[in-house]
């Protein structure tokens, strides 16, 4: 399972819920203690493991995508706001059309916000130079 990082911990309300902190029960340590209590026919695997056992079934094309508010909140300021009413508007009168309503390409917060897009060329050439490391993680990589 992969998920937003930030819905553990940043968003609001987030934090008690799942880590208990208000003397709540933390869902973080629920969901790891019935991990373990199934331990008997729950098998745990990493994606790279279970990639390595698993033959693939077919080719499948997955399109570039994020959930639908990540679309709005790509767009241009006078964009989004029409898209807000457009989007607004099929879903009060109950259209079909409103399922298919999503917005902008959500790459284009790089476009949108400057310093996303240069964190995203940082990650890109770290990733290049971790890559490019040897084999048991004897290299280094230089600024």
């Amino acid at each position: 399972m992969g998920d937003d990082g930030e819905k553990f911990g940043s968003w609001p309300e987030t934090y008690p819920h799942c880590w208990g902190d208000d003397g709540r029960s933390g869902w973080v340590d629920r969901f790891f203690d019935a991990l373990e209590a199934n331990r008997e026919w729950l098998e745990l695997v990493t994606p790279s493991e279970w990639l390595a056992r698993e033959a693939p079934l077919g080719r499948v094309y997955v399109p570039t995508s994020s959930y639908a508010e990540m679309g709005e909140w790509a767009l241009p300021a006078d964009e989004a706001i029409a898209f807000e009413h457009a989007l607004h508007d099929a879903e009060t009168a109950g259209r079909p059309e409103a399922r298919w309503l999503r917005g902008g390409f959500w790459r284009n917060f790089q476009v949108k916000y400057r310093e996303i897009n240069e964190l995203h060329k940082q990650m890109l050439r770290v990733s290049a130079k971790v890559a490019a490391l040897p084999a048991g993680g004897t290299g280094s990589v230089a600024p």
